[in-house]
């Protein structure tokens, strides 16, 4: 698993995220899912190589206006107060600008187009 060490880095995501939390609260099924999903990245984190096997995947889903951008927001800050790395990658160049950092897929994998 790849962590970055950069303290200064960690703590201005734990100020982001809660900055976040606290001008947009998750709402009872965004906490479930907040919870859930961190829950099993920390599982993740505190295994070790060896017996990394399995993979959990997690879909955000629903209609606009729903929250999934401001969920996913906190659940990349979250990540990356744990020091976790992480690449974010929309379908288009579009939505990748909602996210720091986010690229589009064909960028992030190198898909020829």
């Amino acid at each position: 698993m790849l962590q970055w060490q950069n303290e200064q880095e960690m703590e201005r995501q734990r100020v982001l995220l809660a900055s976040l939390n606290s001008s947009c609260p998750n709402n009872p099924e965004q906490q479930s899912a907040f919870d859930v999903i961190m829950e099993s990245i920390d599982e993740f984190m505190n295994t070790d190589r060896e017996s990394m096997t399995k993979h959990r995947f997690h879909f955000i889903g629903g209609p606009g206006g729903t929250g999934k951008s401001a969920l996913f927001k906190k659940l990349h800050a979250a990540c990356r107060s744990k020091g976790l790395l992480i690449s974010i990658c929309a379908a288009t160049t579009l939505a990748a600008l909602l996210f720091e950092g986010a690229v589009t897929a064909h960028a992030l994998f190198e898909y020829p187009v």
